[in-house]
């Protein structure tokens, strides 16, 4: 997919293996919401613990909604946690990722399901990209999905 209306070409192979093409010239109806939950911002080193995904329209009522946790290695989670500020200030937080990670879903399932979902919710037209921290979630999907 030709994704360089909304980002850089080579922000995430999620965005390439939705559509092969979309007419340049159509005007956006809907925005895509992406927030990420990592073990931290190094994304190098950190990895993506939760994937939401929202589709509204630009009066921002919700279209569609998006939500899996990421199944990672615990012993990688742990350390990153602890390397972490952020999740040594919010134990509750970090206890559910922990206590959940069986539960969770591999990252190439969760990776298909968000291909589809964007798929479904979006067709040939072009997705702009929106969110709080996007800037950074975006270096993590281009590392990890």
């Amino acid at each position: 997919m030709a994704w360089s209306y909304i980002a850089d070409a080579r922000v995430a192979k999620v965005y390439y293996l939705v559509m092969t093409e979309f007419d340049k010239n159509a005007i956006p109806t809907k925005l895509l919401w992406v927030d990420l939950e990592m073990t931290g911002l190094d994304s190098d080193k950190d990895v993506i613990l939760e994937v939401a995904a929202e589709v509204t329209d630009f009066n921002f009522k919700t279209l569609g909604s998006y939500e899996a946790r990421i199944r990672q290695k615990r012993e990688v989670v742990v350390e990153r946690m602890q390397k972490n500020i952020w999740w040594r200030d919010y134990p509750a937080n970090r206890e559910d990722f922990l206590n959940n990670l069986d539960k969770a879903k591999p990252q190439s399932e969760v990776e298909q399901e968000l291909i589809a979902f964007v798929a479904k919710n979006f067709g040939e037209e072009p997705a702009i990209l929106a969110g709080n921290s996007i800037h950074n979630d975006r270096i993590f999907i281009k590392q990890w999905l």
